[in-house]
């Protein structure tokens, strides 16, 4: 018996990739269930906290839906080999490049 190399997604890969098919319809927690997806709302603060913007809708009670807004990037710094940013060189140098 061989393995695949290949594993399987994990629940929160499968809730991206249903928020990616579903757009701006959304897929609700009801959905995520037939897919075996048992905790959308913990998988949902996940991507959250992972930079994704999911919003929530929950009309009158209803079970939640979640809707895929997008990826908030944010940049890190770059600092050069010296360890000084280099947006503060022409400032040390005098101004002087």
């Amino acid at each position: 018996m061989t393995l695949s190399k290949t594993k399987a997604p994990t629940q929160k890969e499968r809730v991206l990739e249903l928020l990616l098919n579903y757009g701006s319809e959304g897929v609700s927690a009801l959905e995520m269930l037939r897919f075996g997806i048992y905790r959308a709302a913990a998988r949902i603060s996940e991507l959250r906290e992972e930079g994704w913007t999911i919003h929530t809708i929950n009309e009158h009670g209803k079970t939640a839906v979640y809707v895929l807004k997008g990826k908030t990037v944010i940049a890190k710094p770059l600092v050069p080999v010296g360890g000084q940013p280099s947006l503060w060189a022409d400032f040390d140098r005098g101004g002087q490049s």
